[in-house]
Parts: structure tokens; C-alpha cells; sequence
């Protein structure tokens, strides 16, 4: 079944494995016993048909994405079901048992190669794969969290790069426009004083006169941006200094900082 593979429901929840080896220690025995190994034989199409239909109800009712792992497992299990008749099919229609172990051999290859370990696919089969490879995606979140969390009469300190998805989907004013790059120095227009309270900040010692000045009371830092060091004391006692406080934070390593008074 090219495309389908349970194996990114074995990796995320590793206890599968015990279940599926219970289901097939149960199998073997049941297998035992000649009167239900008969009945087996007997509603083999049926049990293949009924398994293939739940595999398709599955993924309908997924919406035909995202359904890999609920529709791997009757599929694999079809696959088991309708084994046996395959294999003496290919013995039966054979000039030899030689050739017809290559032939089952290259059946062998053809489902393995073409489905399982060389058919996982990420994207679609690990829960939160393309989101975390989807930056819009990712910094929905940090957005949403500014946009519940932070009054909008308040401004953002943030690089250029986020500038403006922060005022387009956080709604909130920033301190610097996405086109100016605060570490060229200032730019034409721009107050000095906008840049000192960057550099300020990003030292982890805002300045409390500017902050107020500008209504910057958050830090926002996306991954890879150093995160300024916390805890630090006031240098120069006659410029009162504020401090930064973590109100976010989430797996992509973007960060929200509160800017607090002393």
C-alpha cells in the first residue's frame, strides 16, 4: 500500500507494540485450531473487503489527509489476510518452486519498497510535523497569545523580521518599522533614544524613563534570537532600570518578555 504506513503511530506511542504483539501471539494460537482456521478460509473475501472498506471510511472521514494512521492498520492486516492464497497462487501457476519462491520474493520487495520504512511520511503521518516546518504557522500562536494577552495601546519591541507580522496579525504598534534594521544605527528621523532603549533592553536593563516614553512594556524574540540575560543588576544608579520577565514561550523557541518596573 504505497503511502500508507503505521509507523509513525509506532514512534509517537511506542506501547503500540505491545498491542500488536498480543494481536498476533492471539492470532497464532486461534490459528491452531482447525475449525477456525476453516472458518477464516471460508470468509476470507469478506474479511479483506470488510477491512478495505473501514481503511476508506477512515480516510473519508479524515477528509482524505491525515488519516494514515488510522487507515495503516486494517490495510496491513488485509494484507496478511489475502497473503496465503497470493503465495499458493504463485506456486500453482510456477514452472518450479524456485521460481515461484523469486516471484514471491519479488512481491515481498515490491510491498516493502513501495510502502512501510520507505514510505513514511512525516508531513503526514507525525502529528505537528508540517507546523513546526511552517513558520506562518508557528508564529500564529505567539501572535494569537499578544493579541489576547497585551492591551493594544501597548508597543512591541521586536527585530525588523517581525515588525510587521506583529502589527498586521497582533494588531499591536512596534517600536521599529520593518524596514529600518536597528543595528545600522539610526536611521534618518528615527530619535536616538529609540535605539538606546533597544540595546538597553536587549542587555536585559531596560530604560525606565524611554520605556515610558514609548509605551514599550513587551520583548519579543523569535528563534535564534538571543535572549537577553535576566537577573542582572542596575549598572548606573541615577537611570533606573527595569527588568525583563518571561510571559512565553513555546517549542519553536519564540519568546514573549515583560518589561517590569524594579
Amino acid at each position: 500500500w504505497p503511502g500508507v504506513s503505521p509507523y509513525g503511530l509506532i514512534v509517537l506511542r511506542p506501547s503500540l507494540l505491545v498491542i500488536i504483539y498480543a494481536a498476533s501471539g492471539l492470532a497464532l494460537i486461534l490459528g491452531q485450531k482447525r475449525e477456525i482456521r476453516s472458518r477464516v478460509n471460508r470468509w476470507r473475501p469478506g474479511i479483506v473487503l470488510g477491512l478495505v472498506g473501514a481503511a476508506v471510511l477512515s480516510r473519508a472521514w479524515k477528509g482524505g489527509t491525515g488519516a494514515d494512521d488510522i487507515s495503516a492498520l486494517p490495510l496491513m492486516v488485509a494484507s496478511l489476510v489475502i497473503s496465503s492464497p497470493l503465495r499458493a497462487a504463485l506456486r500453482v501457476f510456477s514452472s518450479s518452486l524456485a521460481s515461484a519462491r523469486r516471484a514471491e520474493a519479488l512481491v515481498l520487495l515490491c510491498v516493502f519498497g513501495g510502502s512501510d520504512l520507505f514510505w513514511w511520511n512525516p508531513p503526514r503521518t507525525v502529528a505537528g510535523f508540517a507546523e513546526s516546518r511552517d513558520l506562518v504557522a508557528a508564529l500564529r500562536r505567539p501572535l494569537d497569545w499578544i493579541s489576547l494577552n497585551v492591551p493594544a495601546d501597548q508597543v512591541i519591541l521586536a527585530s525588523p523580521s517581525y515588525s510587521a507580522p506583529i502589527a498586521a496579525l497582533a494588531g499591536h504598534r512596534v517600536l521599529f518599522p520593518s524596514k529600518v534594521d536597528p543595528r545600522a544605527g539610526a536611521a534618518p528621523g528615527e530619535p536616538f533614544r529609540r535605539n538606546r532603549l533597544r540595546e538597553s533592553t536587549l542587555r536585559g536593563e531596560p530604560i525606565e524613563r524611554l520605556a515610558e516614553a514609548f509605551s514599550v512594556t513587551h520583548l519579543f524574540l523569535g528563534p535564534g534570537e538571543a535572549s537577553p540575560p535576566l537577573g542582572v543588576e542596575t549598572r548606573s544608579p541615577d537611570e533606573p532600570r527595569m527588568r525583563l520577565v518571561l510571559v512565553y514561550q513555546d517549542a519553536e523557541d519564540f519568546r514573549v518578555f515583560r518589561l517590569a518596573k524594579k
